[in-house]
């Protein structure tokens, strides 16, 4: 469990409904127990939510029927279609940049907040090919 908490995040998966469930009623048993309530799950599962109200566990309604994404670490997630979704808008001034110096690079990589590592390779390639390009201009310009 240590290694899924991030912060105020929980992030796991089950293999199915019951396993879910039971996960969930484990880890709010346990953190409970340290005066950490966990609630605001979230799923793509209508059985789990169904089995969560029953068990009283509170939920977070699908970013469809709430209108509002799910966001976790910096992630947003449609929980409805399971796909994730990151804001790539802030590396758009690196293209505007003259020279690309060490510093650039390590500032660009810092970033994009992404402690579990699904974007590395993305961002490694959008900062490699930025650098490239302004790379280029520079020796062109």
């Amino acid at each position: 469990m240590l290694n899924e908490l991030y912060v105020d995040d929980l992030i796991n998966s089950a293999s199915d409904v019951t396993e879910a469930l039971q996960l969930s009623e484990d880890m709010i048993h346990i953190l409970s127990e340290v005066g950490m309530n966990l609630r605001r799950w979230a799923t793509n599962s209508t059985t789990l939510h169904e089995a969560w109200k029953r068990a009283i566990i509170e939920f977070r309604e699908t970013s469809e029927e709430s209108g509002v994404p799910l966001k976790i670490l910096e992630i947003t997630r449609d929980n409805v279609n399971d796909n994730l979704n990151i804001d790539i808008k802030q590396f758009e001034k690196l293209d505007k940049l003259v020279k690309v110096t060490k510093r650039v690079i390590l500032s660009a990589c810092g970033m994009l907040f992404d402690p579990i590592g699904i974007m590395s390779p993305f961002a490694i390639r959008m900062i490699a090919s930025t650098t490239i390009n302004v790379g280029i201009r520079h020796i062109m310009g």
